[in-house]
C-alpha cells in the first residue's frame, strides 16, 4: 500500500515540475510571477490611497456637520434666553411682585425653573 502512495506522490511531483522542463516556461515564469506580484502590490496601494482619501473626507464631513449642529444649538439657546428675558417682568416694577397669578405666569414662562 505504501508503494502505491509513493508512486502517486512521485507522479504528482512530476506533474508539478513538468512546466519547468521546457525552456519556454523557464523564460515565461519569472515574468509572469513579477507581473502578478506587481498587480497585487499596485492593487493594494491603490486601495489604501482610496480608502485613506475616503476616510479623510468622511472625517471632514463629520467635523463640519458637528460644527453646524453646534452652531444651531447655540443659536437656539440664545433665542430661548432672549425670549425668557423679554417675557420676564422688570426687577423693580410693581407688576413683578404680584400675587399667585404672576408667579404662575412666571413659572410657565421659565418652565418651572427657579432663578431666585
Amino acid at each position: 500500500m505504501s508503494a502505491n502512495i509513493g508512486a502517486a506522490g512521485r507522479a504528482s511531483v512530476r506533474l508539478l515540475l513538468w512546466p519547468f522542463r521546457h525552456i519556454r516556461w523557464n523564460i515565461i515564469f519569472p515574468y509572469a510571477f513579477l507581473t502578478v506580484l506587481l498587480a497585487v502590490i499596485g492593487s493594494y496601494l491603490a486601495t489604501q490611497l482610496v480608502t485613506g482619501s475616503l476616510e479623510e473626507r468622511l472625517d471632514n464631513q463629520l467635523a463640519e456637520a458637528s460644527r453646524g449642529v453646534s452652531d444651531k444649538v447655540v443659536r437656539k439657546e440664545r433665542e430661548h434666553l432672549e425670549a425668557r428675558r423679554s417675557s420676564r417682568p422688570a426687577t423693580g416694577s410693581s407688576s413683578g411682585r404680584g400675587g399667585p397669578c404672576s408667579r404662575k405666569v412666571q413659572a410657565s414662562i421659565l418652565g418651572g425653573a427657579n432663578f431666585g
